[in-house]
């Protein structure tokens, strides 16, 4: 079933929030609301045939969400169990991820204080509490509740706590604008929104993804390239192109980068080119875009344009997963998750004013949308 889908998503203030949804009865927000403040026209649009969808979630961790990311006590509580080897190295795994270091005998005492800190309500209000939890914090509060510890385990402790509550990249508003085919095939283009008041490097970013490429020959790979202005010549062995440019200030490091796969080889285009073989032929697939983002991690700068380009691979790898075939949304403009999120920021006045709200808006619509002439210089690809 053919459906063209356009997202926006960013991350908003407290304050930004609360003028986002002021603009809407976000308790019970109606299709032609969401549709206006996102700058679609309204007029000539069968409403029945449009979906139109608000999520919101917000990043604050508390220290009971950290440490129940993973049952740290598997380590050394039941050493009979079956899953216990599977369990260590899972946590291993995760201390890994986020950068603990430390010998097999002072892990066990780090999950033995994480299972301390997790159990006393007490400890958790003080941690909770403290907006800047420095490593002379931390040692005095486990000393506080006397829970065994040393100078290296509390380090790693706090690099751990550190580096889960930031876990989150803050991004700029990225518009996206998707076609889905029959086949539920994937073409979209991207776009960020540079705001007036830009606190990043970036100055621009966009890109263009096509998935399911099936040319019969070269000639009508070519005719692809004319009706879609791809910038890059395609032939007919070419299952995806993928194309990102960009732009940041005092850097003046190449900002295009063109992934193409045929056969089994995926070539990145940065530059110069990085090779990927693959066993798999036809259109990429989640386990090669995880090694392209590998690539892409390993061998270019680590800037603002490769942050995006890594974000949008991730996105593309998630829907390939999880592609099902296109089935109307039973939910309503907004669920209740996101209702009871938007409560609780709204009635906290002390949430805070970090951009840690992440505010999606979608529409889902079986005919293309006409944008608002007020809005099109804003939303146009």
């Amino acid at each position: 079933m053919q459906k063209y889908v356009y997202e926006k998503t960013e991350n908003l203030t407290r304050e930004e929030l609360i003028k986002k949804v002021s603009k809407i009865n976000y308790v019970d927000p109606k299709k032609e609301e969401i549709m206006k403040m996102y700058g679609f026209s309204v007029d000539n649009v069968n409403l029945e045939e449009v979906e139109a969808t608000i999520e919101v979630s917000h990043y604050y961790k508390s220290m009971e969400d950290i440490f129940s990311i993973v049952d740290f006590s598997y380590i050394y509580d039941d050493l009979s169990s079956q899953d216990y080897e599977k369990n260590k190295n899972r946590i291993l795994d995760i201390l890994k991820l986020n950068g603990i270091n430390l010998d097999y005998e002072n892990i066990l005492l780090f999950c033995k204080c994480v299972v301390a800190l997790k159990e006393d309500k007490n400890i958790l209000e003080d941690l909770n509490s403290t907006k800047n939890i420095t490593v002379d914090i931390l040692s005095n509060i486990l000393e506080k509740f006397n829970i065994e510890k040393n100078d290296d385990v509390i380090r790693e402790l706090h690099k751990f706590i550190v580096s889960m509550t930031n876990q989150q990249s803050i991004y700029l508003p990225i518009l996206r604008e998707k076609y889905y085919d029959e086949n539920d095939s994937v073409s979209y283009g991207m776009k960020v929104e540079i705001p007036e008041k830009n606190e990043t490097n970036l100055r621009g970013f966009s890109g263009e993804i096509y998935e399911k490429l099936d040319f019969k020959n070269d000639e009508e790979a070519k005719q692809f390239v004319i009706d879609n202005n791809i910038k890059h010549d395609l032939d007919e062995e070419i299952t995806t192109y993928i194309h990102f440019e960009g732009e940041e200030v005092l850097d003046n490091w190449v900002k295009v980068m063109d992934i193409k796969k045929q056969k089994n080889t995926i070539i990145i285009w940065y530059g110069e080119p990085l090779i990927v073989i693959s066993k798999s032929k036809g259109s990429i697939n989640p386990y090669e875009l995880e090694l392209v983002i590998s690539e892409i991690k390993i061998k270019t700068p680590k800037n603002e344009f490769s942050k995006y380009v890594i974000k949008e691979l991730k996105g593309l790898r998630n829907a390939i997963r999880q592609r099902k075939g296109y089935v109307r949304s039973a939910e309503d403009n907004i669920n209740r998750e996101t209702l009871k999120k938007v409560s609780e920021i709204l009635a906290n006045e002390n949430y805070g004013d970090d951009k840690n709200i992440f505010f999606k808006c979608k529409i889902i619509s079986s005919e293309p949308l006409q944008i608002e002439k007020a809005k099109q210089k804003k939303l146009v690809f």
